[in-house]
């Protein structure tokens, strides 16, 4: 049987609809926000310690109540490390939303020797998933790429990178989507003025305009990353909430942001 893991339940919907041969996974987390520990181990207990962990962000955030999130963790985790799966098909694009999923994922099927008993592949999308038609992704899905040790290897390392909160130096070029994503993980920690690449851009954008709406931000940010663009309405709200609390004269306010140096 193949499982099909997806970044998130819009997509695993049309999967469904559009009768995908298998079983559909959304993948329901947020990991470039909030701190994320390595897994002490993959057992059941080492993934309940983890789920915990980030289920208590996610409560602490407002997204989801802890012990809800935490249970429907535990469950998809347990999904994925389901024996009776012979392959299983990442539908990840190249940005690092989904490029952190594709870490997360492809280290619990490592770490806990499934990876070595299952087909594990990605499919290669030439556009964002959701602009796909239906036969675009049923073709997509007929031709993903089959991971090998060699890589897989990477996405262990970066797992390893943003878990242990090491430094690890700016990608000198952007050809692979790790690349991009590990350009774009670095552009959200903070420098040494307490400020990331991410708000210093956020400010500029908002003192260039005076003051703008939120959602036109928020599209104007996307808009800006294009095809690598990751950040969802959530997370992003979030953030300005926290820049605004941060930065004198940055002010929030019925849905509109405005900064005066």
């Amino acid at each position: 049987m193949t499982l099909h893991v997806t970044n998130g339940d819009i997509l695993a919907d049309r999967l469904k609809t559009i009768g995908i041969d298998g079983y559909v996974l959304p993948w329901r987390e947020v990991l470039h926000e909030g701190t994320i520990a390595d897994y002490q181990s993959v057992d059941g207990v080492g993934r309940h310690t983890f789920n915990t962990d980030r289920a208590a962000f996610i409560d602490y955030r407002g997204w989801g109540r802890a012990e809800v999130v935490v249970e429907e963790m535990n469950q998809r985790d347990a999904i994925l490390l389901d024996p009776r799966w012979k392959e299983v098909v990442l539908w990840l694009e190249h940005d690092l939303f989904d490029q952190l999923i594709a870490s997360q994922v492809l280290t619990l099927l490592w770490r806990s020797g499934r990876a070595a008993h299952i087909d594990v592949r990605l499919t290669q999308p030439s556009r964002h998933l959701n602009y796909l038609t239906d036969a675009e992704l049923l073709h997509v899905g007929r031709t993903p790429r089959t991971f090998t040790a060699e890589t897989i290897a990477p996405y262990l390392e970066f797992w390893i990178d943003v878990t242990s909160h090491r430094p690890f130096p700016e990608p000198q070029t952007l050809v692979t989507p790790l690349d991009i994503a590990r350009k774009q993980w670095l552009e959200l920690q903070p420098g040494s003025d307490g400020l990331s690449i991410f708000d210093k851009r956020v400010i500029e954008l908002v003192e260039r305009r005076g003051k703008v709406k939120v959602d036109v931000l928020f599209q104007q940010i996307n808009a800006e990353d294009g095809d690598c663009a990751f950040w969802g309405d959530l997370p992003f709200n979030a953030r300005l909430s926290d820049l605004a609390r941060k930065i004198p004269g940055m002010c929030l306010h019925d849905d509109v942001v405005e900064y005066a140096s």
